[in-house]
């Protein structure tokens, strides 16, 4: 069994959890290292000494469930994956945990945070069609409905994670 620090998609309440819905729930978390998450939908972490401690959560997870996120996470083409330090935040204890980071500077992406809960675009939804993904803000699940009525697609309420369109 391995430990896994997540602070994005798979966070639980985000469409990616289900992943990880079956592994152990250690508790909530923040990186012992400085960074920042830059935010276009998904999040793309870099470390940097001047950036704040990383929210989270932390799982106990097993080879095939670090499989199966190293493909979703592009391992190690995309996001690379390497250990951390975590200090949990309801004891304070410290674990040493693998996390996903984006392995490039990021200078282009407008929005900036340490905790992914808080960003912007979670007033938003994301639409999947064909294996692709369409981010767009919507007033309503019906304006969706309207805009992609012949086509079949899966939609998502961003901040609360909740499936809104299953195809």
């Amino acid at each position: 069994m391995e430990l896994l620090f997540v602070y994005g998609t798979l966070m639980r309440g985000f469409w990616n959890n289900d992943l990880i819905k079956s592994s152990k729930f250690i508790g909530k978390a923040k990186t012992n290292k400085k960074g920042w998450l830059y935010i276009n939908t998904i999040p793309f972490l870099n470390f940097t000494e001047d950036g704040e401690y990383i929210s989270g959560e932390l799982y106990q997870v097993d080879e095939k469930t670090l499989d199966m996120i190293d493909d979703l996470e592009g391992h190690p083409v995309f996001y690379k994956r390497e250990k951390t330090m975590v200090t949990l935040e309801y004891n304070n204890m410290i674990y040493e945990a693998w996390i996903y980071v984006w392995p490039e500077e990021i200078k282009d992406l407008e929005e900036k945070q340490s905790d992914y809960k808080n960003a912007k675009f979670l007033n938003r939804y994301l639409v999947f069609m064909d294996n692709d993904y369409v981010y767009e803000e919507f007033t309503s699940v019906e304006s969706i409905k309207h805009k992609y009525k012949d086509m079949n697609i899966k939609a998502y309420d961003i901040k609360k994670g909740e499936k809104v369109i299953d195809g």
